[in-house]
């Protein structure tokens, strides 16, 4: 406690004033030197449907995706993120989806180090056709212009994914043959893609044929997803060109 003397107004008696001041406290003592790091070991990946895709990254419009991101044990406090408005722990993932392609970035700190990642999510879409498509081992009957002596021929076909995302659902692959190649198509052959990766291409097997004399004319197609299992960039290039006709005379 401190006195001091006061003079009173008006004449020159003095007045004891007391002041309260606050007890003096000892500064506290910063903690043993904690250890600095030199990495936070940040890794970042993307994955669709439960499976790790490559980078950049390629996604379906208003499809759910996960990023996820680590860091090596005991290294970073935390992570601040472009895709989240709050802080982030060290490790985590976290689920949406996008409309437009985008670029996500993360940064992890710790005590001396921080790492900036950037993962590229880009839309993307599937489109589907028959690269090629043709019939070998034909032999030309001479003398009659558009046949062929009866014997083996073989179909042989490829398809592709034109686009960039991958095809995660199961489609069909069908030959088709016809009598007049306009209509009236009949499936000789089919087989089923399980899934199939963007800009991709798939040789099929080759298909064996007969070729007999005195039959009616024949005309082939291949033709792709036809219980439009599959969203694509275009709806009307899942089929081949048509080839034929195909007609056969007995060998001399």
């Amino acid at each position: 406690m401190l006195f001091l003397l006061k003079y009173l107004r008006g004449g020159c008696a003095l007045a004891l004033v007391a002041l309260t001041l606050p007890a003096l406290t000892e500064a506290a003592t910063f903690p043993t030197s904690l250890a600095i790091i030199k990495s936070v070991g940040l890794k970042v990946g993307v994955q669709v449907d439960g499976q790790g895709v490559k980078s950049p990254a390629v996604v379906g419009a208003n499809t759910d995706f996960t990023i996820i991101w680590s860091t090596a044990p005991n290294t970073a406090l935390g992570c601040v993120g472009n895709f989240a408005e709050g802080p982030l722990p060290p490790s985590g993932s976290a689920v949406g989806s996008i409309t437009a392609s985008r670029s996500f970035v993360i940064t992890c700190y710790g005590r001396g180090a921080a790492q900036t990642a950037t993962l590229q999510v880009n839309v993307g879409v599937a489109d589907l056709v028959v690269s090629s498509f043709s019939a070998t081992g034909l032999k030309s009957a001479k003398g009659q212009r558009g046949s062929y002596l009866a014997g083996p021929y073989t179909l042989k076909a490829s398809i592709r994914n034109a686009g960039k995302l991958k095809i995660g659902v199961p489609f069909r692959v069908k030959y088709l043959e016809s009598a007049d190649g306009q209509g009236n198509w009949i499936s000789i052959s089919e087989k089923t893609i399980l899934a199939m990766p963007g800009a991709v291409t798939i040789t099929l097997d080759p298909l064996l044929r007969q070729g007999n004399a005195g039959v009616g004319a024949r005309y082939y197609q291949v033709c792709l997803d036809t219980e439009n299992k599959v969203s694509e960039a275009k709806e009307d290039n899942n089929c081949s060109r048509v080839l034929g006709p195909y007609s056969f005379v007995a060998v001399p």
